[in-house]
């Protein structure tokens, strides 16, 4: 603590004395899921997919030090995955990975970097003909100058007895 009187120089200086907190490691959350359900259920894609992402963005998230516990690429895809598919918080994911909600950010940020960088160039490809589909887009909902959509709605309901498989969620099935 800083101490504004104005006492003796030896009196000021044990004032002053800064203490710094200890940092504090947390264990780090089990990526070793025993069934394929359960990896499905916290990261919302299966693992042979994460696998695909971590070996094409992994390169850019490796850390090239051993200070400080550095997250794996793995973990960082994992804790990305996770805070993109659930929409918690950034404290509440860190206190679940076992890491502190600025890391949580910048691994966030990393990430989604990444993907944009590598991924998205290669995955993500706009129509040849986009007249073609504009007309269309049109022809179907009369809004002007759209050239695609994306489906991310998921809403957990429950199904009807009556055509079941049009309302069940396929986010899990490719």
């Amino acid at each position: 603590m800083w101490s504004s009187s104005s006492s003796s120089s030896s009196d000021s200086d044990d004032e002053n004395i800064i203490i710094r907190r200890r940092r504090i490691f947390r264990p780090r959350i089990n990526n070793n899921f025993m069934a394929e359900y359960e990896f499905n259920e916290r990261f919302r894609m299966n693992s042979v997919k994460l696998e695909y992402i971590v070996s094409s963005i992994g390169h850019l998230l490796v850390h090239h030090t051993n200070r400080n516990h550095a997250l794996s690429p793995i973990q960082q895809v994992n804790l990305c995955l996770h805070f993109l598919g659930s929409g918690t918080q950034y404290h509440s994911i860190g206190d679940m990975h076992g890491v502190s909600k600025a890391t949580v950010c910048r691994v966030v940020r990393n990430v989604t970097k990444a993907i944009n960088e590598v991924l998205f160039p290669q995955l993500v490809r706009f129509p040849n003909d986009l007249v073609t589909v504009v007309q269309h887009f049109h022809s179907i909902a009369s809004i002007p100058l759209v050239v695609g959509c994306v489906d991310g709605t998921l809403i957990k309901i429950d199904a009807p007895s009556i055509n079941e498989p049009v309302f069940v969620c396929t986010y899990n099935r490719d």
